[in-house]
């Protein structure tokens, strides 16, 4: 039976392609409530059947704000993957795509709060880059080194990395497998028990569309929007 890991970016109410509004997430994890879904932590995702694992990527300051009083009011588990050097900034990294707005991200104390209230925190590399386009010695400090400064940071290992943009190579792989228990890519679709776990697909929630799809995620109907979602997002990247 499947899983699904879903992702959140920003919480905001700007319409941009990385945001979904605080009041549309809280109606979405009241869907998946409704529906009796088993949400789990990430690491524990594919022991289960029709379970779901929460990630939210980039440390947006909204998680602090929005996210968090919500997940902590409904004692659920979730992943946060940070970028170590914008800890404390914006997310104005030199890969931004345009069209996405310059937001306040998490600071180190913020982070820690999170840690201390059960969520797990994993590595998203130093600067989110494209980190097929780096040299050996490049992705080696985009994701070696930040493991280490991290875990340095947080006082307890990093198990879990988040590939930027979801892009990789068999380079970048091989020392992800190395240092780490588990990665998550952008590919959309269900996560089955059978994954490679260096390899777990996600369902981005801005191609969800509206909260009671939650409701149907492991149905029918659910598989057929994902298949349907999934078609179109490969599409467009060969397009």
């Amino acid at each position: 039976m499947p899983t699904a890991i879903l992702t959140w970016h920003s919480l905001d109410e700007s319409g941009s392609p990385i945001s979904i509004s605080p009041r549309k997430f809280l109606a979405q994890l009241d869907a998946l409530h409704k529906a009796g879904t088993a949400i789990v932590p990430l690491g524990e995702l594919l022991h289960h059947d029709n379970a779901v694992a929460l990630t939210f990527d980039d440390g947006f300051l909204n998680f602090y704000e929005q996210a968090l009083p919500a997940l902590l009011e409904r004692c659920l588990p979730a992943a946060l993957f940070v970028v170590n050097d914008f800890v404390g900034k914006h997310n104005n990294w030199p890969t931004q795509p345009l069209g996405v707005p310059q937001l306040p991200l998490l600071d180190w104390r913020q982070i820690l709060e999170a840690k201390a209230a059960g969520i797990e925190i994993g590595a998203h590399t130093a600067t989110h880059p494209y980190l097929y386009r780096l040299t050996h010695s490049g992705q080696q400090a985009e994701i070696i080194q930040a493991k280490l400064e991290l875990e340095d940071r947080l006082g307890q290992p990093v198990e879990s990395f988040a590939y930027p943009y979801g892009a990789s190579d068999a380079r970048s792989r091989i020392l992800v497998e190395e240092h780490f228990s588990r990665a998550v890519t952008t590919r959309f679709r269900y996560a089955e028990a059978s994954a490679a776990p260096f390899d777990l697909p996600r369902l981005d929630v801005r191609s969800m569309g509206h909260p009671v799809w939650f409701s149907s995620l492991f149905t029918g109907v659910g598989h057929a929007l994902v298949r349907a979602r999934g078609f179109a997002r490969a599409m467009r990247r060969f397009a």
